[in-house]
């Protein structure tokens, strides 16, 4: 990933799904996201959360817009130097993570989570660890389905490869997180 530009991926105005997807479909993942998230915390404790890899900063933005009561902190963050300065410049409170070696003491937040990230790293049980590592009391994961015929074959094009996108079987999810201790 050495020569990847971030902003070959991330455009000002059209997020990556947005790009790929087309916005209806875009709209309705979106859409989906925010309602796993607000059915996993509402109506609970103000938490703090670290959201990894959070692209052009789409879902995040509309996180924070919400406004939850649930929501104490909400940071962000991104693998590459661009990615930061894009979410800072949208206001976010952004910083420069990898996903598998986040450079954070042991539960530095209550939740950690990832919207579509994992299928992008190279060692999935590293950042696996990590977020188990760094988060106080939960983890939020949501991937691409690697049962998905569509999924597969979109993987095959130039862009996705530019991306690094190759989705797991549900099964293969749940294995990154089996082997670590306490879980």
């Amino acid at each position: 990933m050495a020569d990847f530009d971030w902003k070959q991926i991330h455009r000002e105005g059209k997020s990556w799904r947005q790009q790929i997807q087309g916005d209806g479909i875009a709209d309705f993942v979106t859409g989906r996201y925010l309602r796993i998230f607000e059915e996993a915390f509402e109506g609970g404790q103000e938490l703090t959360f670290l959201e990894l890899g959070s692209g052009n900063g789409d879902i995040s933005e509309l996180i924070i817009k919400r406004n939850y009561p649930f929501v104490k902190e909400y940071v962000v963050s991104e693998h590459f130097e661009q990615g930061v300065d894009w979410l800072q410049k949208k206001g976010l409170n952004a910083r420069l993570l990898d996903a598998e070696s986040i450079k954070l003491p042991d539960n530095s937040f209550d939740v950690l989570i990832s919207f579509d990230v994992m299928h992008h790293v190279e060692n999935p049980r590293k950042m696996a660890r990590e977020m188990i590592r760094v988060a106080r009391t939960r983890v939020l994961l949501t991937e691409a389905n690697g049962l998905s015929v569509g999924r597969k074959i979109m993987e095959l094009t130039p862009r996705h490869k530019k991306a690094g996108e190759r989705s797991y079987l549900p099964g293969s999810y749940q294995d990154f997180f089996k082997e670590i201790e306490n879980i």
